[in-house]
């Protein structure tokens, strides 16, 4: 396992409601034990709308996709910026056809795909995950191009997950297919790396920041400053690391919610809608 310099970043101020820096990052350098860093991509998510330039909105409708229960929508109930945060909000209503998925649940989604992608470097999210049975919110990455083959073959980076009904539990993870049977017979499967499970107490109730440190021969999960998890061996079948993880990779933001193949993750009568995750700024350095 690679020891890694802690990342220390240029000072800021700090608002007064415990949110991120003001300033945009274009202003910053960050320094850790690669050197020198400059900003390669922000969004403080200052305006009234979500900027289309960075993001796209993700619909279930449209693209087929859904993580669990949920329908992605493109409206201002489930996808809105103002007052400097951007929030995903999840509902409950009548269940509703979307194309693939018959669900009373409705949510928001974005993604950065064909507008923002890097390989290496520090990835930055601040955000308030909400708390509930069968609420999943994800801050992940996922290929721009899948080269090594359809998911789990081109990689997944986690960089920070969580499950309401597990509230202060916040996890980073590594998804690829495993190189070794005997990662299969562990129970890795195509989890690759199996992450860790760390402690973020107020997750639910404040923001905190959550980030990735990834180089071409180690990962660095970084909560709050302080390491949650470091790796620096990933073994995936037929590839030679740093494959899959050595090409770009674009950001995700999504509030999902379990379903039928997670038992017990599925939400209830006691789950609390709307529900919502906000985000108060997505950073990248290289």
């Amino acid at each position: 396992m690679a020891t890694l310099t802690a990342v220390v970043l240029v000072p800021g101020n700090a608002p007064a409601d415990g949110r991120g820096t003001q300033s945009s990052c274009g202003g910053e350098r960050i320094s850790s034990g690669y050197g020198y860093r400059t900003c390669t991509f922000d969004d403080e998510f200052s305006n009234s709308t979500l900027d289309y330039r960075k993001w796209q909105t993700v619909e279930t409708a449209k693209t087929g996709f859904h993580s669990g229960d949920e329908c992605y929508v493109n409206d201002a109930t489930h996808v809105s910026v103002g007052s400097g945060v951007l929030t995903l909000r999840a509902t409950r209503s009548a269940p509703t056809n979307c194309t693939v998925i018959s669900t009373p649940y409705q949510s928001g989604m974005i993604q950065s795909y064909g507008l923002f992608s890097q390989r290496y470097g520090r990835f930055e999210i601040r955000a308030k995950f909400p708390a509930g049975q069968g609420l999943q919110p994800a801050l992940w990455m996922m290929p721009q191009n899948s080269v090594y083959g359809s998911w789990p073959n081109s990689g997944e980076i986690d960089i920070a997950e969580a499950w309401g009904n597990y509230p202060g539990i916040v996890s980073p993870h590594l998804h690829f297919q495993p190189a070794t049977t005997l990662a299969t017979m562990l129970g890795m499967g195509v989890s690759g790396a199996p992450g860790n499970y760390c402690s973020v107490p107020s997750s639910a109730s404040a923001f905190h920041t959550y980030a990735v440190d990834w180089s071409p021969t180690s990962f660095q999960f970084i909560y709050d400053g302080a390491t949650c998890w470091q790796t620096s061996s990933w073994q995936a079948a037929g590839l030679t690391q740093p494959a899959p993880f050595d090409q770009r990779f674009y950001l995700i933001l999504e509030l999902a919610l379990g379903n039928a193949a997670t038992p017990g993750n599925q939400p209830d009568a006691t789950s609390q809608f709307p529900a919502e995750l906000q985000v108060d700024y997505v950073r990248a350095w290289q």
